[in-house]
């Protein structure tokens, strides 16, 4: 798991195939860190995930919501749509954002802007559409 910054400033983390119990120490781990860091804007490259645990789910949709508050964003990219349910139901994801390609996280900044605006909600809806 390596992360990389975009040119627009977003910390992306990659994350590997499945998130349980034998890794999920160092997923939390490695978001901590760069919340440590003042990261407020960090995304997590989900296209490998086919599996999330329960007490990582409840870790992102918690730092989510933390992050809102002071005006940054978790956000998940290339996220399955059954990984996405999956997490809606143990968990909200109003405080989350999403896009289908690294290509979008560019544009995560001017949606970022508009939630903070309220022009437009965060969540399951706020996916960028290019």
């Amino acid at each position: 798991m390596e992360n990389k910054i975009s040119k627009e400033g977003w910390e992306v983390v990659n994350i590997e195939e499945r998130v349980d119990s034998f890794n999920q120490q160092t997923v939390i781990d490695k978001i901590q860190m760069l919340l440590k860091k003042n990261k407020a804007k960090i995304v997590l490259n989900m296209h490998q995930v086919h599996f999330i645990s329960l007490p990582v789910i409840k870790f992102l949709s918690e730092t989510a919501k933390e992050l809102r508050t002071h005006e940054g964003s978790l956000a998940l990219v290339g996220i399955s749509e059954k990984l996405k349910r999956q997490i809606g139901i143990y968990a909200s994801l109003d405080n989350l954002m999403f896009c289908r390609s690294e290509e979008e996280i560019d544009h995560l900044d001017l949606r970022l802007n508009q939630v903070n605006q309220g022009l437009v909600s965060s969540g399951p809806t706020s996916e960028i559409i290019s």
